[in-house]
C-alpha cells in the first residue's frame, strides 16, 4: 500500500467547479429555514452533496478497488458493486419532490441503494446506509442534537451491517463501520463540543485505522498482502460525508470556480479520500510500501520498505471460492410488524445452511406498530453457494423478483485484473432446472419467479456480466418487448436474440458457448456501434433454426401425433437430436413412448431430456430444422 499524506484545500470535481474545504465555520441553512452552525448540522443540500462526492470518488478509485477485491471471492468487482449501489441510492434521491425532509433524504438514499445493490460490498453498503438513515431518524425524533443524531446514525449502521451477514469476518468493511461508530462515539463522549465535521472527520479516521489494520485480522488478506477492498470503499464514502460538511464552512460560498483546474488534477492522482482537508492517495491496496503506525516488520509484510514513491510489488493470486454459484434476489412481503421484524433473520438461518456469504437486508418500507398492524417490507438478499435451487427455495414461500445468478469461477475469469469483458449474455428462463447449466455456461441467469420478468431484472442481470456489450436471450414474448425497449434505451450496449422459449435459449447459450470469441470481436466489442461476431451470428442462427412445440404429456396419443409432426423435416442419422424439457409431473412411461416414437420415425436420433424445475405435467420439445 501507497499512503501519502497531502495538505491542499479544494478537491476538483468537474472543468468548471471546486468543491471547497475551508478552515472556518461557517453558518448553513436548515431544512425549515433557519440558520446554525454547520457543525451542529446535516441538511438535504449536504446529502446530497456526500452521494455526489462519494460517486466521484469511489468511481476513481474503482480499479484500485477491483484489483484488490479478494474477499471473500476474488472476482474483481467491488469497486463497480460498490458503484453501482450507490448510484441507485443516488437516482432515488434525485427523485425525491421538493421540500423533503432529511429523514426523506435519507431514506430514499437507502432504499435506493436496497433495491439496486449489488455483490456482496453492495448489499452491505446498502444495509449501512439504512442503519445510518434509522439512527438519525430515531434520535432526531427523540429531540437530540444533529451531532447526536449523526453519532446515533454511524452506530446503527454498523450494528445493521453486522446484523445482515449470516457469518460476519473481521477484517473487513463490517470492521471499518465498527471503528468509524466507535470512534465518532468516544469523540462525542470526551468532547462535548465537538461538532458533526469533528465527529465525522473522527469517524473516517477510526475507519480508515480498521482499513490498515485489516491485513492482520483475515487469514485470505493476510495470504494476499492486501488491504480490503470494500472496507477502502466505506472510507472513501465516510471521506465524501466529511468532505461535503466540509464544503458548507468556505467563508466564501459553497462551490466557486476552479482558479487552476490543471493544478488540482495534479495534485489528485488515482483514488482519493479527502476529508477536513487531508487527502489519503492510495495508489494500490497492496501492502507493499508500507506507510502506517502500526509495527510490523518487513518480512511480516511480504515485501520491503522501498520508498514512497514506488511501484507495488504484484500480489499473489488468490481465487478460492465459497460456493460455485452467486445467488440473488428481491424479496418483497406484506405481513404484521412482528413478522416482518423476524422475516430477514428467517432468511439469513435458512441460507447459511445451504452457502456463504449470506447477506440479507432490509424490513419494513415504513414504521409500523406493533399492535398487530400488517405493513409491507422489501429485502435484498445475496448468496454464494453449490445448490442455487436450494438457496431460492429459501423464500419459495415469499414474493421473489430480480432473481440473478451466475457461475463464479466464470465471474473470476472474466474479470481477472479488473479487465472489463468484451462480451457478456443474460438468458432469462421460467425453468429453474436449466439455472445451474446456463450459468456454468457463461450466462449471468434471470429466472421469473413470482412475476414476469421486467425491465428492471433484465437490466440488473446486464449490469452484473459488467461487460462492454450485452446479449440478452428473453425465453417469452413479452420478456422480448421488455428487453428491445431496454435495448432501444441504451443502445449500443444491449443487444437482444428473440430466444422465445426455453428451449431456445438453451440452444444459443449453447452457441455462445461453443463459438470462440476472435481477437478482433473483442476489441470490437469497447467501441460504440461494434458490428456482429460471429459468435452473435451463430446465436442467432441456433434460435432461427430451432422447431418447438408443447404437449402435455398426460396424452400418449396426443404425445406421439405432437413427436411426428416435430420430426416430419428432420434428417435421419445420429447427428439429429430431440431436445426435450420434461415438468417435474411428467411421469417415466411418458418418456418411455417420446423416445420410443422419436427413434421409430428418425432412427439415430438422440433424444436429451432436461428437467424444468416446474410442477407441471409439460414436455417442451425442440428440434433443429434443416
Amino acid at each position: 500500500m501507497v499512503v501519502r499524506q497531502l495538505r491542499t484545500s479544494s478537491y476538483e470535481v468537474g472543468a468548471d467547479e471546486t468543491i471547497v474545504a475551508g478552515e472556518g465555520r461557517g453558518v448553513t441553512t436548515k431544512d425549515d429555514g433557519s440558520t446554525a452552525p454547520v457543525d451542529d448540522q446535516l441538511t438535504v443540500a449536504t446529502v446530497r452533496t456526500w452521494v455526489v462526492l462519494a460517486m466521484t470518488l469511489l468511481t476513481a478509485a474503482r480499479p484500485v478497488i477491483n484489483e484488490a477485491n479478494v474477499f471473500p471471492v476474488a472476482d474483481s468487482d467491488t469497486g463497480t458493486n460498490l458503484c453501482l449501489t450507490l448510484g441507485e441510492g443516488r437516482d432515488a434521491l434525485d427523485a425525491l419532490p421538493p421540500g423533503a425532509g432529511l429523514e426523506d433524504a435519507l431514506r430514499a438514499l437507502a432504499r435506493g441503494a436496497l433495491l439496486g445493490a449489488r455483490g456482496n460490498s453492495g448489499v452491505i453498503l446498502s444495509e449501512y446506509l439504512r442503519g445510518f438513515s434509522l439512527g438519525v431518524a430515531g434520535a432526531r425524533g427523540s429531540g437530540g442534537a444533529m451531532v447526536d443524531a449523526v453519532v446515533a446514525g454511524l452506530l446503527e449502521a454498523s450494528r445493521c451491517a453486522y446484523a445482515a451477514v449470516g457469518q460476519p469476518r473481521e477484517g473487513t468493511m463490517l470492521t471499518a463501520g465498527t471503528g468509524a461508530a466507535q470512534a465518532a462515539a468516544q469523540m462525542r463522549a470526551t468532547t462535548p463540543g465537538a461538532g458533526v465535521c469533528e465527529v465525522v472527520d473522527e469517524a473516517r479516521a477510526g475507519a480508515q485505522a480498521a482499513l490498515e489494520r485489516s491485513v492482520h485480522e483475515l487469514d485470505v488478506l493476510r495470504s494476499a498482502q492486501m488491504l480490503d477492498a470494500g472496507a477502502y470503499g466505506l472510507v472513501l464514502v465516510l471521506d465524501a460525508l466529511g468532505l461535503a460538511l466540509a464544503e458548507e464552512t468556505e467563508p466564501a460560498g459553497q462551490v466557486r470556480p476552479a482558479a487552476a483546474p490543471a493544478a488540482a488534477s495534479a495534485a489528485v492522482p488515482a483514488a482519493v479520500s479527502e476529508a477536513a482537508g487531508t487527502i489519503t492517495l492510495m495508489d494500490s491496496l497492496a501492502v507493499t510500501d508500507l506507510v502506517r503506525s502500526s509495527p510490523r516488520s518487513d518480512a511480516a509484510a511480504g515485501g520491503q520498505h522501498t520508498g514512497q514513491g514506488a511501484e507495488p510489488a504484484a500480489a499473489p493470486e488468490h481465487t478460492a471460492l465459497d460456493g460455485e454459484f452467486e445467488v440473488m434476489f428481491v424479496v418483497e412481503h406484506v405481513a404484521p410488524v412482528e413478522q416482518i421484524e423476524a422475516l430477514g433473520s428467517m432468511l439469513r438461518a435458512r441460507l447459511v445452511e445451504v452457502g456463504d456469504s449470506v447477506v440479507v437486508v432490509g424490513g419494513a418500507d415504513e414504521p409500523g406498530s406493533r399492535d398487530g398492524s400488517v405493513v409491507a417490507g422489501t429485502w435484498q438478499v445475496h448468496v454464494h453457494t453449490d445448490v442455487p435451487l436450494e438457496a431460492l427455495r429459501a423464500a419459495q414461500d415469499l414474493t421473489r423478483r430480480q432473481v440473478v445468478v451466475r457461475c463464479l469461477p466464470h465471474q473470476v475469469a472474466a474479470l481477472a485484473h479488473g479487465a472489463q469483458p468484451a462480451r457478456g449474455v443474460v438468458a432469462c428462463t421460467a425453468s429453474p432446472g436449466l439455472v445451474t447449466e446456463l450459468a456454468r455456461s457463461g450466462a449471468v441467469v434471470v429466472l421469473r419467479s413470482s412475476a414476469p420478468i421486467g425491465a428492471e431484472d433484465l437490466r440488473r442481470g446486464a449490469l452484473e456480466t459488467s461487460a462492454a456489450q450485452v446479449l440478452v436471450l428473453p425465453a417469452d414474448l413479452e420478456t422480448a418487448q421488455h428487453a428491445h425497449a431496454l435495448a432501444e434505451a441504451t443502445s449500443p450496449w444491449l443487444e437482444v436474440v428473440d430466444s422465445v422459449s426455453d428451449l431456445h435459449v438453451v440452444a444459443a447459450v449453447s452457441a455462445w458457448a461453443s463459438e470462440p470469441e476472435t481477437a478482433s470481436e473483442d476489441t470490437a466489442a469497447h467501441r460504440p456501434h461494434a458490428p456482429g461476431s460471429a459468435r452473435l451470428d451463430a446465436v442467432r442462427a441456433a434460435v432461427a433454426s430451432l422447431r418447438v412445440t408443447t404437449v402435455d404429456a398426460g396424452d400418449l396419443t396426443a404425445l406421439s401425433t405432437a413427436v411426428a409432426a416435430l420430426l416430419d423435416t428432420v434428417r435421419s442419422g445420429p447427428d439429429a437430436v430431440l431436445t426435450v424439457l420434461a415438468g417435474d409431473l411428467v411421469e417415466e412411461p411418458a418418456l418411455h413412448e417420446l423416445a420410443a416414437e422419436a427413434a421409430r420415425r428418425r432412427p439415430g436420433i438422440e433424444v436429451v431430456v432436461l428437467a424444468s424445475g416446474t410442477a407441471t405435467a409439460s414436455l417442451v420439445m425442440g428440434v433443429e430444422q434443416p
